[in-house]
């Protein structure tokens, strides 16, 4: 629907009071100050009030005229932003206490500079060289977020873009909106919202405005303006950058605005009107088969288990619920070898594959006598699971000993021929299950199989003793059924949980959370070789002690119970992500051959991933490291070296340095004890032995029918967030052309205004918009052209073609990371590029104090015109105070110039760039009736010097 039709639809405003903008979505209108201020106060829509002695006829033609309706009547801006019924991505979180002003020293811009570069060529390299899954990609998977629904998320852009309440004309403001508008403020170049009304479709933002004209306008019929010196449209774009950077400390875009979506007066101050839709982020399309998806959440837990969070609580859920989960699952549960590669890969759990290989094996959930078997994997000795259980021995032999199934195993030569060699009589026994489930297990059956006297005492008190009685593994009910520990029997306590556990519930959370830790990930699968695998017999079983009864006694009755030989393979392992293979890179030191021989350096030392502290935020020197580079020195003395009294000069001192250092073998890298190069080499060949060697699955097959062996080439969330970001960068290269060479850019008209299309698609975040993508061609020709690169000026050319050259190079030729608000706002670090004046940050203070004191006039003169209506005579109180705020608006604007001049003083430059910017603020004090005394007054002396 046309944005006129929803506001003359929602708000009453008849199409005559309403005239079109610049962008589709936007609409100027004339009201009433009663009607606005009536849904300012009360937040509901009050009849609207018309012009009693014009026409609509004469209403209309007098607002595209832009003629002044008086006092009582107030143009404002209403724009409409579309409620889509849908999820989208939450928003980043706001970067609360930064300090972007505080400009960095020469060290902290070395060290931003040489981590920022590090970390950026490692992503580039990571996205160039991880296109395998074998390195862990699979497992670093996009971290699971909760979409939002789109309303909300727009109720939130609104409330920290603009900071102004947010009503919903069917039920009120809610406090918790409330709450947030007065947690952001607008930023001073952003045009401020009155208002934000929301409907079950849109949102409606009205925006009072005083400027009248946009930097298009500027540039197009009036060039003079910014003609003449290069300050002028160097301070509008250190405006911009401004804004930029407060929108992105509070996770906001500005979008792709044009010219015709910045106002300006005739002094040079801007708002900018932001495309507020674009901070919309939709779940981008996954290239991955929709089966593998569906298997990986369908399988995996709610949180996934790694190294650093690898003891989170887990949703209990019964076996049987995950049994039937799982379409996929139903339909390979007969492939071993897609059902391997999948865990592998880590698109698998840990519970859900050994539940898969306990039906390949033909055991049956709940049959005492084949139950589905799991490895006991702590002695629940504390929750993080510090006492491992060792994976590659069984749990019979870590009960019985080696010496008890070595009598098992060499028979002595008068045994019997019933006698056979083994070392394990059985992995699960029916006698052990009944016991493990005795607290939910009928006192009659109980008596029949497991002793015929009912002794309670006999059976064990709690998990720990029973994982220490036990010769047998463990059941899923431990990992998922928080019930079995609830006694039915009168005289049989339940089952006592660690004293670090506080109920049955968190227990079997946390068990289950361990068996989905890396540390058991990574061992697991000596234990599957141990229960299904090719340990089970032949050589392998022997020298494991893993000989099982049931797989040598030759039995040749009928049965439908045992033990299944699944492989004669080893299992291939688990493939965890590689910190060395990831998006954030590791940390490593510099240290000496010779360890030991200067203690001190040590101290100084990182040890690979363990130097967590230096962080250093990509876009933002703000968030600069704490901990920059140490230095260390390159002067080594020799142990033992013999010391004379007398003191050597300077030359003799420095020459034995030298020598020394000479002598002193060069530093060395030190690579962490766990780096390993060729894991993801080693895991590959193993997987494809295995699955060549037990499933006939050769590699191509594996890649072309597994799915899974895909590069998963889907962008993560903040890959999307930080996408739109890169795309600002270049929307800001864009508007820099528009500013310095508008002569050679009328000719392409509405390509460059972007009137086709009203918001960038978000189906593909990391590539631009087809309208943007247009734009930012024709801006690169032409700042390629010989001709036009005579017009743009020296102090912005190369900035251009860094936002616009497309390369995408994670280091610019400078040596610099890519250019971002924060950056270029950092004298240190944008000088190259975009040489600000140094006092520009003290001219745009004293601007943005003078507009403080010119929308408090406003204020004013809006509660002087409110009395009048209400009848309330305050006029010679208020005269008073806005005599006062003029006097004080004009001893501020002198105390800033004089310090402006003390600094232009000691800098000896004859003429300051901030000197034309300061004259177009100056001359309105001068012919206003209220100022021009007390500008007189104390200005010219300043302004003489």
């Amino acid at each position: 629907m046309d944005a006129s039709c929803v506001i003359n639809q929602e708000l009453q405003i008849p199409f005559e009071y309403m005239t079109a903008h610049s962008r589709p979505e936007r609409v100027k209108c004339i009201v009433h100050i009663s009607w606005l201020r009536s849904i300012l106060t009360t937040g509901e829509l009050s009849q609207f009030v018309e012009h009693d002695k014009l026409s609509s006829a004469e209403v209309s033609a007098w607002l595209k005229q832009g003629e002044n309706f008086g006092p009582l009547w107030q143009k404002i801006l209403i724009t409409v932003i579309d409620k889509p019924n849908k999820t989208v991505i939450p928003l980043p979180r706001p970067r609360t206490g930064a300090r972007p002003d505080i400009q960095l020293t020469f060290s902290q811009t070395c060290s931003y500079v040489a981590q920022t570069n590090y970390k950026n060529i490692w992503k580039e390299a990571y996205k160039k060289y991880s296109n395998t899954s074998f390195n862990g990609k699979m497992s670093e998977r996009q971290c699971k977020i909760n979409l939002m629904d789109c309303g909300e998320v727009l109720r939130e852009v609104v409330g920290r873009a603009y900071g102004c309440p947010i009503i919903n004309l069917n039920g009120g403001a809610a406090p918790e909106q409330l709450e947030l508008s007065n947690q952001f403020e607008a930023h001073h170049n952003l045009l401020p919202a009155a208002i934000a009304l929301e409907t079950d479709h849109c949102f409606l933002i009205l925006q009072e405005y005083e400027y009248e004209h946009s930097l298009l306008d500027c540039v197009r019929f009036s060039p003079a303006l910014l003609s003449g010196n290069y300050a002028k449209p160097l301070f509008i774009i250190y405006q911009l950058l401004r804004l930029m950077r407060q929108l992105h400390d509070n996770g906001l875009v500005l979008g792709d605005i044009t010219l015709s979506d910045i106002l300006v007066s005739d002094n040079l101050w801007i708002q900018v009107l932001p495309r507020l839709e674009a901070n919309i982020y939709t779940v981008p399309d996954v290239s991955c088969n929709k089966h593998e998806d569906q298997l990986i959440q369908q399988t995996t837990p709610d949180e996934p288990c790694s190294a650093a969070s690898q003891l989170t609580a887990v949703e209990s859920q019964t076996l049987s619920q995950s049994a039937d989960n799982n379409q996929l699952m139903r339909d390979r549960e007969r492939e071993l070898g897609r059902l391997c590669e999948a865990w592998v890969r880590g698109a698998l759990s840990n519970f859900d594959y050994l539940t898969a290989l306990n039906r390949l094996a033909g055991r049956r959930y709940g049959d005492p006598r084949s139950h589905h078997v799991f490895p006991w994997v702590t002695d629940f000795s504390s929750r993080s699971g510090c006492s491992w259980r060792d994976l590659t021995r069984s749990k019979f032999r870590l009960n019985k000993g080696d010496r008890q199934l070595d009598l098992t195993y060499d028979l002595p030569p008068g045994a019997g021929l019933n006698q056979v060699p083994h070392h394990v009589s059985d992995v699960l026994s029916e006698i052990t299950y009944y016991v493990y489930l005795c607290r939910v297990t009928p006192r009659a059956v109980l008596q029949k199989y497991v002793r015929p006297q009912w002794v309670p005492a006999e059976y064990p008190s709690s998990i720990q003793r029973l994982q220490e009685w036990t010769p047998d593994e463990c059941i899923p009910e431990f990992f998922t059924d928080p019930t079995v520990f609830k006694s039915i029997h009168a005289d049989l306590a339940d089952l006592e949980v660690p004293s670090w556990a506080e109920s049955a519930e968190d227990l079997v959370s946390a068990h289950r959370a361990i068996l989905e830790s890396a540390h058991v990930s990574d061992r697991l699968h000596h234990w599957i070789d141990l229960t299904f695998g090719y340990k089970l017999s032949g050589a392998a079983a022997v020298k494991s002690k893993n000989v099982c009864l049931q797989l040598v006694d030759g039995h040749t009755r009928l049965t439908d119970v045992g033990v299944v030989q699944l492989f004669t393979q080893p299992h291939p392992p688990h493939v965890s992500p590689n910190p060395y293979l990831s998006k954030t890179p590791p940390v490593f030191g510099h240290r000496d051959r010779k360890r030991g021989t200067c203690d001190e350096e040590d101290g100084g030392h990182s040890s690979g991933v363990e130097d967590e502290d230096v962080q250093i935020t990509r876009s933002s020197p703000s968030g600069l490291s704490r901990i920059l580079s140490r230095s260390r020195t390159s002067l080594h003395t020799t142990s033992g070296a013999p010391s004379t009294s007398t003191p050597l000069s300077p030359s003799s001192e420095q020459q034995q340095q030298q020598q020394q250092q000479d002598k002193s073998p060069p530093a060395s890298i030190v690579l962490p004890r766990d780096y390993k190069p060729v894991a993801a080499l080693v895991a590959c060949e193993a997987l494809h032995n295995f699955l060549n060697r037990t499933c006939q699955l050769m590699p191509p097959e594996s890649a072309a029918d597994g799915r899974l062996a895909a590069p998963h080439d889907s962008c993560s969330y903040k890959q999307v967030v930080a996408a739109r970001r890169v795309q600002e960068m270049v929307v800001l290269g864009c508007l820099i052309v528009e500013l310095f060479a508008p002569s050679k850019l009328h000719v392409f008209g509405c390509a460059l205004q972007q009137q086709q299309q009203q918001h960038p698609s978000p189906t593909h975040p990391p590539h631009p918009s087809t309208a943007l993508q247009r734009r930012a061609d024709i801006c690169r020709r032409l700042s390629l052209a010989a001709a036009t690169a005579q017009l743009l000026p020296r102090c912005v050319r190369q900035l251009v073609q860094q936002l616009l050259g497309g390369s995408g190079e994670p280091v610019t030729p400078l040596g610099t990371p890519p250019p971002s608000a924060h950056q270029l706002l950092q004298p240190s670090l944008s000088s190259c590029v975009l040489p600000f004046p140094d006092n520009y940050a003290q001219v745009y203070n004293m601007f943005r104090c003078l507009q403080e004191y010119d929308s408090a006039l406003l204020d004013l003169k809006r509660v002087m015109i409110k009395d009048s209506l209400d009848g309330v005579n305050r006029t010679e109180g208020l005269s008073l105070l806005a005599e006062r705020i003029n006097e004080l608006k004009v001893k501020s604007l002198v105390e800033d110039i004089e310090n402006l001049v003390e600094r232009a003083s000691a800098s000896l430059v004859s003429t300051p760039a901030w000197l034309p910017l300061l004259l177009p603020h100056i001359l309105p004090l001068l012919s206003s009736n209220e100022t021009r005394v007390t500008a007189a007054w104390y200005l010219f002396d300043p302004i003489a010097r």
